[in-house]
């Protein structure tokens, strides 16, 4: 409700009595009890927006733990190898915490073509120390390229240990 003022002067209308007296009572009133409502919505806006604040700081740690899970659940090493070769899980890959994986090691040959007939023969596989790999791959002696894939897959996912040789 919109307050209608009244102008006074001295010594003319419009007179000091209950209606006019009334009216500034009533004024006064208004305005307390706006601002009181404004006093209360304002509380509520306050906690919403720390509701707000502290939904938004427990999604960003959640997201966070999430990507640090999964950007080391699974790591992937590939590339090509010719003869025997031993690389290091720790030396040669970088991975100081090499047995906080489970490793699966896949090899294929490059080229199809084998000279007289010959078989190639491929293996790539986890030592028993668990730290170096052993890659073979030979055309009866000679040696052709493979390709190698090296897979990690963090413990705390995966339960089982696979070896493809």
């Amino acid at each position: 409700m919109a307050y209608s003022k009244t102008i006074w002067v001295n010594d003319s209308t419009p007179a000091l009595d209950a209606v006019h007296l009334n009216n500034i009572e009533d004024g006064i009133e208004d305005v307390d009890t706006r601002l009181t409502a404004s006093e209360s919505s304002l509380t509520q806006a306050e906690s919403d927006i720390s509701s707000i604040e502290f939904v938004n700081t427990t999604q960003t740690t959640a997201i966070n733990t999430i990507n640090s899970t999964l950007g080391n659940a699974v790591v992937m090493f590939e590339g090509t190898y010719q003869g025997t070769w031993s690389p290091t899980l720790n030396s040669t890959f970088g991975l100081a915490n090499y047995n906080d994986y489970n490793w699966s090691v896949n090899v294929h040959q490059v080229s199809r073509v084998t000279t007289n007939g010959h078989t190639v023969n491929l293996d790539g596989y986890l030592d028993v120390d668990n730290v170096t790999l052993r890659f073979t791959s030979d055309d009866n002696g000679t040696a052709v390229a493979a390709k190698y894939r090296l897979i990690g897959v963090k413990k705390t996912i995966s339960s089982i240990t696979t070896i493809n040789q």
